[in-house]
């Protein structure tokens, strides 16, 4: 921790070099994926989705299966899109 530490201090200028051409991507992705987030409520969805499974009528047990699918299948797609 005390080597990394040193590294970091050693830096000059950090928030002047994440504004460099090579970290521009990772600065995109850092801001857009958040705010696309927020954006679309997808979170909110997510959080939801027993709730709104069950008032689509599926019981208990089939509204928390479906949620736990619909988060399966995202954690795949996440890694396939950050890929990209």
């Amino acid at each position: 921790m005390i080597d990394a530490s040193e590294l970091a201090n050693s830096v000059k200028h950090p928030f002047r070099n994440i504004l460099k051409k090579r970290n521009r991507p990772q600065l995109v992705m850092a801001i857009i994926m958040p705010m696309f987030e927020i954006l679309t409520g997808i979170n909110s969805i997510l959080f939801y989705a027993p709730v709104l499974f069950q008032s689509m009528g599926f019981n208990g047990n089939a509204s928390l299966y479906s949620s736990a699918l619909t988060g399966a299948v995202l954690c795949p797609s996440t890694l396939v899109l950050s890929r990209l």
